[in-house]
């Protein structure tokens, strides 16, 4: 059956073994691909005269696989690059806790960043996860194992993976095997082991009509040769050119780059400092210009423990741009897997030397689900609408005037001119080079307003713009629905924005936003993407805003009529350097159905006395002192339905430093590893070792 319902073909027998085999031809059949997801259905029946004991129902599509060591990957004879990211399954808001619809949009908006191929690391998914990417077409590399012995104390390798391995390979690829979006099986992920042979055997026994590859793990034995972190180097790419390449190759977790939504650092920051062999990323700025972090320096346990500069300066090897150079310019690369598409909890101490870091920050978008600036890379390379997207914001309130700022636009228009408070600064376009695929200008910084304008062939055919913003003083509350579908009920993501009195978006609101949900939903997470936050996701009333941003995840209980949910928040400069004025604000929204909303009254104090019996009646913004608590309540029709409280003064919120605040920490954490190594005395060298790269001698 065609996806509209017509009979394409037909065929009836009587059953004569358990193993009946028919073969049905679809005519010209239309082609599977990810700019048009062609699907087909298979109905099978089972009679026992005329009534139907058994009925299966098989999603399916039609498309070609090559792959030539050459020229990569080709899909219905077409040579295309495989522009991928990772995924955990828990990366995003809700965990493990994903419904369908919550799922579908996490999907699609990786796939509206440009993305054609996903790898679900490290384990194969539940399968609506494969029944979206055949709708709305993604590539999938399917992969089952993290390890094949063990890699983790308690984990399946230590566990089960020699008595289970067989049955689980047999039941994963009987079960995915006829979804056109799985174009390659992926058999572990940076581990070793002889089972390597006998596991692909054993995989091709099942399916013949796929290759099998792995994210490096003994890729000599694989069909793919996949390679993570390792094929990120210069020194890794130009020895493949220089030699002859045995198999396919296809980067399988690459590259690993790492940004704090709206956080900004003018100069380069390498994880393990500039290893050899890498990629050139020089720093934008002769000294830096941005001085404010999550946590104060002297706080920090190591000197990873800081924000990562959205700039795509921050990684470990090369930056997003230089890779999708290096990708697409190589023939022979048949393309990569970022790590990953969403921000996900844990692996906090690689990057960031643990807690009270837990999140890792290398995805296009945070856990919350807000987009960084290197989506809008991504989008400006991966993508044919035209679009625009400027950074850093035109915020800095302790910034001296007249210093120079790096002012980038990713964009795939023809041109784009900036605008610093009408005047012209020029013109510039987006280049093909790793460094000039963004347009940039030096611009001296002044208050205002900052606009880029994209022109196709001479005509405007979009803008973007940032004005400077004052304290905090609103929050702007925005509601998406997510629909309903297969037995799952809608979910709701409701969004808060902190914005100044001039409704201009203020990029360093940090005041908690408080809830109370009424009606028929339950909470699901809140999320602001903020990597040192412990404020439960689950259990708390309230969110802090990170970067001026937060959110709500709801979802719909079983005939569901109406909801609502009451937003509060005691709005103001957590440092009192720009204002000592705050604002609250409260409201109740519909989030659906009619709730009869009615008025709030709102009580505070700022003495440390309760707000229920000592409370003044808030009718507009006041005025505050260093060091000051300021707590609220919100009634509804009398009754308290919050309880708030926010803490103001110049040690408040996010650190503000200068060029030396972290200065303690120059030359310390520094990673120093060897080429060769002379041994004296008793000392021998470890010749077997996980993280060993070169002998000792």
């Amino acid at each position: 059956m065609s996806a509209d319902g017509s009979v394409l073909s037909n065929y009836n027998q009587k059953l004569k073994s358990f193993k009946p085999s028919i073969e049905l031809e679809v005519k010209s059949p239309k082609l599977w691909s990810p700019e048009t997801p062609n699907l087909y259905k298979a109905v099978t029946k089972i009679l026992d005269g005329k009534k139907v004991i058994d009925e299966k129902i098989t999603t399916f599509g039609f498309r070609t696989i090559e792959w030539e060591t050459d020229t990569g990957f080709w899909l219905n004879g077409e040579n295309i690059k495989l522009k991928g990211v990772c995924e955990h399954w828990e990366g995003g808001p809700v965990g493990g806790a994903w419904t369908k619809p919550m799922l579908r949009w996490k999907l699609e908006l990786l796939k509206d960043m440009g993305i054609n191929a996903i790898r679900p690391s490290h384990n194969p998914t539940p399968p609506m996860f494969y029944d979206i990417c055949d709708e709305i077409g993604l590539l999938v590399m399917d992969e089952i194992f993290d390890g094949w012995h063990k890699k983790a104390p308690q984990d399946y390798g230590k566990q089960a993976f020699d008595e289970w391995w067989q049955a689980d390979v047999k039941e994963w690829i009987t079960r995915d095997r006829n979804h056109p979006s799985i174009f390659v099986w992926s058999l572990g992920n940076e581990t070793h082991s002889d089972v390597a042979p006998e596991l692909v055997a054993f995989g091709k026994s099942l399916d013949p009509t796929r290759l099998f590859t792995s994210g490096a793990g003994n890729p000599e034995d694989m069909d793919i040769q996949g390679v993570n972190g390792g094929s990120e180097t210069k020194s890794f790419i130009d020895k493949q050119k220089e030699n002859e390449l045995e198999k396919p190759f296809i980067s399988t977790e690459a590259p690993h780059t790492w940004q704090t939504r709206g956080y900004y650092r003018t100069q380069t920051w390498w994880r393990d400092n500039e290893l050899p062999g890498t990629y050139e990323l020089p720093n934008l700025t002769d000294k830096e210009i941005f001085f404010y972090e999550g946590i104060n320096p002297k706080d920090w346990k190591n000197r990873k423990q800081r924000f990562n500069s959205s700039y795509d300066n921050a990684t470990v090897r090369v930056s997003a741009r230089k890779y999708w150079e290096v990708m697409r310019d190589n023939p022979w690369h048949s393309g990569h897997f970022r790590w990953t598409g969403f921000d996900y909890y844990g692996e906090a101490g690689l990057v960031h030397g643990g807690l009270p870091f837990n999140l890792f920050m290398g995805g296009a978008l945070d856990v919350s689900g807000f987009k960084k600036d290197l989506y809008y890379f991504y989008q400006s390379q991966w993508t044919e609408k035209p679009m625009i997207h400027m950074l850093p914001h035109w915020t800095h309130p302790r910034m001296k005037k007249g210093t120079v700022i790096p002012v980038w636009v990713y964009s795939n228009v023809d041109e784009v001119e900036l605008f610093l408070n009408g005047t012209s600064l020029g013109k510039d376009k987006p280049g093909t080079v790793w460094n000039e695929m963004q347009c940039e200008w030096m611009v001296p910084y002044e208050a205002g307003k900052l606009e880029a304008v994209g022109y196709i062939d001479g005509k405007e055919v979009n803008r973007t713009s940032f004005s400077t913003a004052q304290e905090p003083s609103k929050l702007k509350t925005s509601i998406q629905k997510l629909n309903a579908e297969d037995g799952f009920t809608s979910s709701y993501i409701i969004t808060s924005e902190s914005l100044d009195e001039n409704r201009n978006f203020y990029p360093y609101g940090e005041n908690k936003v408080y809830y109370n949900i009424l009606g028929d939903v339950k909470k699901i997470s809140m999320e602001n993407g903020n990597p040192i936050d412990p404020t439960s996701r689950t259990k708390s009333d309230f969110r802090a805003l990170f970067f001026g941003k937060t959110r709500l995840f709801l979802r719909a209980l079983p005939k569901a009529k109406k909801a609502s949910v009451i937003t509060a928040s005691i709005l103001g400069d957590k440092a009192l350097y720009t204002s000592n004025k705050i604002t609250i604000d409260a409201q109740q929204i519909d989030v659906f159905g009619n709730s009869n909303v009615s008025s709030l009254e709102t009580r505070y104090t700022t003495n440390g006395e309760n707000p229920e019996t000592h409370g003044k009646l808030y009718e507009g913004p006041f005025q505050i002192g260093d060091g000051t608590t300021v707590k609220a309540i919100v009634l509804e029709n009398g009754k308290k339905v919050l309880t708030m409280e926010e803490r103001f003064g110049k040690n408040e919120g996010l650190f503000w430093g200068d060029e030396h605040s972290a200065d303690m920490w120059i030359g310390r954490g520094v990673n120093i590893s060897a080429e060769e190594g002379i041994l004296e005395g008793n000392a021998k060298p470890i010749v077997k070792h996980a993280d060993l790269k070169e002998l000792g001698s």
